[in-house]
């Protein structure tokens, strides 16, 4: 085994967390939902360094929430994926545990000194994160049903969504902060569901998703349903600013469509895969949309 951590940590990173490709999609994520907060109250956009913060911030809270699944799935992950990295020892569970430790830390300390309020809704995030890792106390009962697993876990997003928006001053506890909070909560989804669906054929004994509880064609539905909200909700809010971007949206849920009715006729293994790979690239179609409303006003 390689001795240096940093090798390994780098090793580890590519296969479960690729920094690079992460980086990008937490980039368009964050200022996205930023600006998105500053269409809905009117303001102009104005680079300050919160919003450095603000990314990097997030960027850690979604490297922080991959090393805790590695800590409360160890064991069934040993048993059902023994090729991941840390089952193979390229970075082993105690060393995970640390590196968990520090990004906590780190995001506590990027968030000293930007005020109460933001700091605030920094420990809030975290402390929902870490009811997260201890599944709520109730894990057993949880991991019964995926679907309720997975609804009660992605209330982290309006936590984040609460954070961005406290960026831009935008109210907490407001209608249109609310709108943010079911986009930013759909925008999860389409990312949680759309990766664990498989054909028939492709299913693996002893790994939980999607198909396996509602049935490939169930799955699939529920997949379309979710993106269908998203990109209707997400629709509602680009025409009142910019109705010609909606088009762009609305070719892209049609793609991620065709794909699933076509996935629903045939059950063929590899088009789950393209459909989550146009479900992704939808969100971040989106995303790109709302960045860039504050300036095409």
């Amino acid at each position: 085994m390689e001795r240096n951590f940093f090798n390994r940590l780098i090793a580890y990173q590519k296969e479960r967390f690729p920094f690079l490709q992460n980086g990008i999609f937490i980039l368009i994520f964050y200022w996205g939902i930023h600006n998105l907060f500053l269409v809905l109250q009117g303001s102009v956009y104005r680079f300050n360094s919160i919003q450095i913060t603000g990314f990097f911030t997030l960027f850690l809270v979604f490297f922080q929430l991959r090393l805790f699944d590695e800590i409360k799935d160890f064991q069934v992950d040993s048993e059902v994926s023994p090729e991941r990295p840390v089952q193979r020892g390229v970075i082993v569970l105690k060393e995970i545990k640390i590196l968990a430790g520090i990004v906590t830390s780190l995001i506590i300390i990027l968030n000293v000194f930007y005020g109460f309020d933001n700091l605030i809704k920094a420990l809030s995030m975290e402390a929902f994160i870490f009811l997260m890792l201890k599944e709520f106390f109730v894990g057993d009962k949880l991991r019964g049903n995926r679907l309720i697993y997975a609804s009660l876990h992605m209330l982290v997003m309006p936590f984040m969504g609460a954070y961005i928006g406290g960026h831009t001053g935008y109210p907490c506890f407001s209608c249109g902060s609310l709108l943010v909070f079911v986009i930013v909560y759909l925008a999860g989804f389409v990312i949680e569901v759309g990766r664990k669906i498989e054909a028939p054929e492709s299913e693996k004994p002893g790994v939980d998703n999607y198909s396996k509880l509602l049935g490939a064609k169930g799955a699939t539905y529920l997949y379309l349903t979710i993106v269908a909200l998203f990109s209707a909700l997400s629709s509602i809010v680009i025409s009142r600013y910019r109705l010609l971007l909606v088009l762009p949206v609305i070719i892209g849920y049609f793609v991620v469509l065709l794909i699933g009715i076509k996935f629903l006729r045939y059950l063929k293994s590899g088009m789950p895969e393209r459909m989550n790979l146009a479900g992704q690239l939808l969100l971040m179609l989106v995303l790109a949309v709302f960045l860039v409303l504050p300036f095409w006003r």
